[in-house]
């Protein structure tokens, strides 16, 4: 794999990431102008292109491409007898080794409402809220960074903000750090990045 393709499919997993399915294609697309043949970017173009929500089930399929990254599965009794915890663990582990975080976390969340124990989903909760956080935190820069807001106050009250955003916003003041508001969001770190990146994505904060 060339250094250029390397980057093109870190960019596009990293807009996937973030929402961008549209920039991600384009990051895909370009790889397959120049190797048609390479197949992380045929599935994770595949992946991108259908719906939001779409489980893989109906894609057929996918042979995992980094399985060594992958935890390994523990030894299961109750969970391996229901099948609707063990097909929700498949797709986990598909959009995982396909580099869809968000949609294999919100599968773990699913399996964890109903196995809270499950050692294995755990183990993917961990990773994949860890690369995620890692994936908003390279929007923000520094964590000793300090949010401002350019907006006006009357242009905020037609934002479409959530409870959780717009208090995160209140303590938003130019003197307050990434890492400050971390503390005082009341949330975890991977939702208050989050957070934070998508404001910065739409202008409704600078960062410095």
């Amino acid at each position: 794999m060339t250094e250029r393709i390397r980057e093109l499919l870190e960019e596009g997993l990293r807009h996937h990431v973030l929402g961008d399915d549209e920039m991600a294609a384009e990051c895909f697309s370009k790889i397959l102008a120049e190797d048609p043949t390479n197949e992380k970017a045929i599935r994770l173009l595949g992946m991108v292109r259908r719906p939001r929500g779409a489980t893989t089930e109906s894609q057929g399929a996918v042979a995992p491409t980094r399985a060594a990254a992958m935890p390994q599965r523990a030894p299961r009794k109750e969970a391996e007898e229901d099948p609707e915890i063990a097909a929700w663990m498949k797709t986990v582990e598909e959009l995982f080794s396909l580099g869809d975080f968000s949609g294999s976390l919100a599968y773990v969340e699913k399996v964890l409402a109903k196995d809270p124990h499950h050692p294995q989903a755990q183990d993917y909760l961990a990773r994949n809220r860890r690369t995620l956080t890692q994936f908003y935190e390279s929007k923000l820069g520094s964590v000793e960074a300090k949010p401002r807001v350019v907006i006006r106050p009357d242009e905020i009250l037609w934002l479409n903000i959530d409870h959780r955003g717009g208090f995160l916003l209140s303590q938003i003041d130019g003197n307050l750090t990434v890492d400050e508001l971390y503390a005082l969001s009341g949330m975890g770190r991977m939702e208050t990045a989050k957070i934070l990146s998508e404001l910065l994505e739409a202008g409704v904060i600078e960062i410095s």
